[in-house]
């Protein structure tokens, strides 16, 4: 038969192993506790922003376009926005000026142009095409954002068309190509009641001295047949 001192040292031996292994849980659990309060600060940065990159990307004409990011977010939208400097092959540093970005890859698709006396870099914002512009010799430098809502004020379009984009729906434009100092641009806008959703190509022609930008022909609209399209939806 086991003794009564021998049962008191198996409980001690066994108290201690508890106390012990108690004593590694609890300090696991502090230690954990001050990770995630130190490490919140940074996955709030991580998550929300800001936070801040650059991209230097090499072009082939030896320029070198330096794009500064900061990411930003809230609980409803992602932006990336971006400033962009050219820095020329005779090492003058160029102010193109920025946009922003919804997608992370923002610089997959870049691709500086020289039209007339003017860098130009075709970006999006927000839905629409945007050409940044900048003298080739100098520092001027401005922006154009094409826009469906500014078909309205575009004097060959209203001659075409009796009615306007409907103003609640912002519309996308997208710059299909580019031939010389001609751009040619797919808009895409909403009219009517019940609304109607077209997409039309408009060729721009810029002006190589001023960098202006004047519509030159309206290609024939076609109803699009994209999912947002409530008449497409229900035939």
């Amino acid at each position: 038969m086991v003794s009564f001192v021998g049962i008191k040292i198996i409980y001690r031996v066994q108290k201690i192993r508890f106390l012990k292994t108690l004593s590694i849980f609890l300090t696991l659990v502090v230690i954990s506790i001050l990770v995630i309060i130190i490490c919140i600060p940074w996955i709030l940065n991580s998550a929300f922003g800001p936070t801040s990159r650059t991209v230097n990307l090499k072009l082939n004409n030896g320029a070198v376009l330096i794009c500064k990011e900061t990411y930003n977010a809230d609980i409803h939208s992602i932006s990336y926005d971006v400033d962009f400097k050219l820095l020329n092959g005779i090492k003058d540093t160029i102010e193109m000026g920025n946009t922003s970005y919804s997608n992370q890859n923002w610089e997959k698709n870049l691709e500086l142009k020289i039209v007339g006396d003017w860098y130009v870099l075709p970006v999006t914002s927000y839905g629409n095409s945007k050409l940044l512009l900048a003298k080739c010799y100098g520092h001027e430098s401005k922006d154009t954002t094409l826009s469906p809502q500014d078909l309205r004020d575009n004097s060959l379009w209203t001659a075409i068309h009796s009615e306007i984009p409907d103003w609640a729906w912002p519309g996308t434009t997208e710059i299909d190509s580019i031939k010389d100092n001609r751009f040619f641009v797919k808009y895409e806008y909403r009219i009517g009641d019940p609304f109607i959703f077209y997409l039309e190509t408009i060729e721009l022609e810029m002006d190589n001295k001023t960098g202006i930008l004047k519509t030159k022909k309206i290609f024939d609209r076609k109803e699009n047949a994209s999912s947002h399209n409530p008449t497409k939806k229900n035939q």
